[in-house]
């Protein structure tokens, strides 16, 4: 199993070879840019369909951005 590294690209990379198969997986990426956080921070976000409250994903992004 692949660890956790520093590089977000790289467990992006990891995540997307390890669930390659499955067409449940959701992903999400996108970037911070907010006054009250370092510029550009990188926030990628990965669930299983149907296991998961849309609507409350769908909210807490809002609040991110």
């Amino acid at each position: 199993m692949a660890e956790i590294s520093r590089n977000i690209q790289e467990n992006i990379t990891n995540i997307k070879t390890i669930f390659d198969k499955w067409g449940d997986i959701v992903e999400k990426e996108f970037v911070l840019d907010r006054e009250d956080c370092y510029d550009g921070v990188s926030v990628y976000v990965v669930y299983i369909d149907g296991l998961c409250d849309h609507e409350l994903i769908a909210v807490s992004y809002t609040h991110l951005t």
